[in-house]
């Protein structure tokens, strides 16, 4: 009689069969037969054993010929704690080493990742458990919903570790081929997507632009010179053409209160002349952040609903502290996407309309 089994590897990619909840190494093989020691055999020792018949035996059955010996009192049948076991230890060793990444994405996640062809990236800081710097997500534009399809947790924000979370979400989900993608003004991570999906469109969020400004206190206290930088985030409005031009005439009226922050924007946005009067290359390019032709096709200009989420979650709705251990950020994100993020999917395939919404 066939007896139902899965097979997995080892650690080192050794055989390892998973029977009656109960792991077993290979020991050795002949032409017909193969025998199998119970994983715990030194760490126990257990002496329980089984020899399987080859010509019988596939991926997902075998014929048990023999079984010998019991099982130790003190093997684990829990073959749920047991994965967990070796999933922790894995993490915790991957974790002590610098540029590890953690990916997250359940399988329907990442068929809508495949499938979908705009997407928003944002990241958030506020609760990384304390061994990663942040946690980088990946929304995705489906039939008008936006759906968090993948989270990373990255040790750092540098262009090796982006280069490792697009390489790695590429391994399993190699059909993702973006045609937008929206993020903020990070250059290491829009220089990654560039190079890897060099026929995507990058745009820069226009709420990240009037961010970026920074001076929030006398935004806040200086009404004059809150007005003036609406003025300045206006230029995202503007036809690309005319950005310099209208720049300029800024320039000249808003005055000396406002020299540093021109000086800032021309050198990230605009570029300064040469020596020779031809503008040098800014650190993102008009096209990266200018909104125009977004608005007029009605297509977004902030990435706000990606924002919503990682608001969820920085408010600390999901994870109910700053910067929790990374078992219960794990297990709260689990619980996030089975109850939240499966709900909403759910709902867009039953075929839920999109709110329209004045501006975005």
């Amino acid at each position: 009689m066939l007896t139902p089994i899965k097979f997995t590897t080892t650690s080192k990619d050794r055989p390892l069969m998973i029977l009656d909840g109960y792991l077993y190494n290979r020991d050795r093989r002949t032409y017909t037969k193969t025998y199998w020691r119970c994983e715990n055999q030194k760490s126990l020792n257990c002496h329980y054993r089984l020899h399987t018949c080859n010509s019988t035996s596939t991926e997902t059955h075998i014929l048990i010929l023999k079984q010998t010996g019991t099982h130790s009192t003190s093997c684990n049948r829990d073959l749920i704690k047991i994965t967990l076991r070796k999933f922790r230890k894995d993490v915790l060793d991957r974790t002590k080493r610098p540029d590890r990444v953690l990916i997250f994405s359940s399988p329907e996640q990442t068929a809508i990742l495949k499938s979908a062809c705009d997407f928003l990236m944002d990241r958030t800081v506020d609760v990384v458990p304390e061994i990663f710097y942040q946690l980088y997500v990946i929304h995705a534009v489906d039939r008008g919903h936006v759906i968090p399809v993948v989270s990373c947790l990255l040790q750092r924000k540098s262009t090796a570790t982006y280069k490792k979370m697009i390489n790695k979400i590429v391994e399993f989900a190699p059909t993702w081929s973006p045609r937008t993608i929206m993020l903020g003004f990070e250059k290491a991570v829009a220089n990654v997507l560039s190079n890897n999906f060099p026929q995507a469109c990058l745009s820069g969020c226009y709420f990240h632009l009037r961010q970026k400004q920074g001076l929030q206190k006398r935004y806040e206290d200086d009404v004059g010179f809150a007005h003036g930088i609406h003025k300045v985030a206006a230029l995202a409005f503007i036809n690309p053409n005319d950005v310099i031009n209208a720049f300029a005439d800024l320039s000249t009226h808003l005055g000396d209160g406002f020299q540093s922050m021109l000086d800032y924007f021309e050198d990230t946005y605009i570029a300064r002349f040469r020596a020779n009067g031809s503008r040098a290359r800014p650190l993102f390019n008009i096209e990266y952040w200018n909104v125009y032709e977004r608005a007029k096709n009605q297509q977004m200009r902030t990435n706000n609903s990606a924002d919503g989420w990682d608001r969820r979650i920085s408010t600390r709705c999901v994870f109910q502290c700053s910067h929790p251990t990374l078992w219960k950020f794990i297990d709260k994100l689990i619980l996030e996407k089975d109850s939240q993020i499966h709900t909403k999917i759910a709902r867009v395939n039953a075929g839920e309309p999109t709110t329209k919404k004045k501006k975005y």
